[in-house]
């Protein structure tokens, strides 16, 4: 009888090798074809306007959980074959990392998102606000298992997505709006707000998520010291030619903040750098709280109204929205996205989609302890746990993405773009990972 079983499992493990044999002789054979239907659907997906016609991101969402869906079960087929093969320690050593790196940015969002059940549990908010935070957890998954799935490689297809993603939105604007939205978008962006050139009214190369995503790619690229050939010069040359065109103006002083960080830390010795990461994040977390307070009593209005800054309406909607909050350890916060349904609702008068600052909107959603709590993760403990596991020059990369990010975080709601979100995460996940490899290697 025990012969009859092992002689059974036996057959059954050949014809599971032979299967698996089969299923990766089919996946090396179509992976250009796997590679080209990335692209182009992640193109699809990362395109939300079509001249006067804007998308949510329900659509990206879908696509973005079917790839997170085949890259899962070519996991598990992965894990079957390291058995089969013998491999399964290597394959065990990369899983991990991947599942440490998902459960690393997984984190907080889902922490918050407990919080929020809590809030309900005390009554501090309506059960009926609770939301599925989707937009946050499926682009944090594909960030990271597209890694696994494409290796370093992921970078330069996610770009091309995204560049794709511009020349579809602009061709569709072109062939509605005609050749005029080229200098209506440098007149309004650059000279005159109220312009109407050609009789158009908004900028149609102002497309927030792009414009602002690409500036990741951009980070990356200086912080890395990328050798400068003539196709990379071009292809930054065209990156800063959208961002030129699409006017994002808080994004300059973000470029600038991180490459002036970059500028400075090469000068100083290699024993503090780490240091000043960390310090520089405790900083950061301080001023973010100092903004809070400003904002709360009024005075960071006052302030921005000596320089002659044009805030472009913030002042309503940020004074309106800290309404609903106050600047006290005792404030517990209204609940995850409950902004949105503020401003979709009572504040539907001001015409405005969400607050133009996430760090205002996460201070009013989460509380003063939990708002402190995820500025400390995020700007000090990430950056810990990226020295840690991949080495300083990660965790060098990681600061400097964090930089460009919470500055971005000042003046507008891009903690759920559906792009800037994958290129955070991608870029310094895509490059830790292989700095590993080649430490392994070596």
């Amino acid at each position: 009888m025990t012969g009859r079983i092992q002689g059974q499992r036996r057959k059954a493990e050949i014809i599971l090798n032979r299967t698996l044999e089969k299923v990766q002789t089919l996946m090396q054979g179509t992976q250009k074809y796997i590679i080209a239907v990335y692209i182009i659907t992640m193109t699809v997906a990362f395109t939300t306007q079509y001249g006067d016609y804007t998308l949510g991101y329900h659509l990206a969402i879908v696509i973005a959980a079917l790839w997170c869906g085949f890259i899962l079960l070519k996991a598990v087929a992965d894990r079957f074959q390291a058995r089969a093969q013998g491999n399964w320690e290597e394959w065990k050593s990369k899983w991990g990392d991947i599942s440490f790196l998902l459960v690393l940015y997984l984190l907080p969002s889902f922490l918050i998102h407990m919080y929020s059940f809590i809030l309900v549990l005390i009554g501090e908010m309506p059960p009926e606000y609770i939301t599925t935070n989707l937009t946050v957890y499926i682009p944090t998954v594909l960030a990271i298992l597209a890694v696994y799935l494409f290796g370093m490689k992921v970078v330069e297809y996610t770009l091309m997505a995204i560049l794709g993603s511009w020349i579809l939105s602009v061709c569709s604007s072109l062939v509605t709006k005609g050749i005029m939205i080229f200098p209506q978008a440098i007149v309004q962006g650059y000279i005159d707000p109220g312009a109407h050139i050609g009789g158009l009214r908004g900028n149609y190369l102002e497309l927030h998520d792009v414009v602002m995503g690409l500036g990741y790619f951009l980070i990356s690229a200086v912080f890395l010291r990328m050798k400068m050939t003539r196709k990379r010069f071009l292809l930054l040359a065209f990156l800063l030619l959208i961002s030129i065109l699409g006017m994002k103006r808080i994004a300059v002083p973000a470029l600038l903040a991180a490459i002036l960080f970059d500028l400075l830390f090469h000068r100083v010795p290699d024993r503090y750098k780490y240091r000043i990461c960390i310090v520089s994040g405790c900083i950061a977390v301080v001023l973010c709280y100092i903004f809070v307070y400003l904002v709360s009593n009024g005075q960071f209005f006052e302030l921005m109204d000596q320089l002659g800054v044009n805030l472009m309406g913030r002042n309503y909607y940020y004074t309106d929205i800290m309404k609903y909050a106050e600047f006290s350890p005792g404030f517990l916060g209204i609940g995850r996205n409950v902004t949105y349904r503020i401003f979709s609702g009572e504040l539907a008068y001001l015409r405005v989609g969400g607050t133009h600052s996430d760090i205002i909107k996460m201070y009013v959603e989460n509380g003063f302890i939990m708002f402190g709590l995820w500025l400390c993760y995020y700007l000090v403990c990430l950056t810990v746990f990226f020295k840690k596991r991949f080495g300083e020059m990660s965790a060098y990369l990681h600061f400097g993405i964090i930089i460009y990010m919470f500055i971005l975080f000042l003046t507008d709601n891009t903690e759920n773009y559906f792009i800037c979100q994958i290129a955070s995460i991608m870029l310094p996940v895509s490059y830790a990972l292989s700095q590993k490899d080649r430490t392994e290697i070596s």
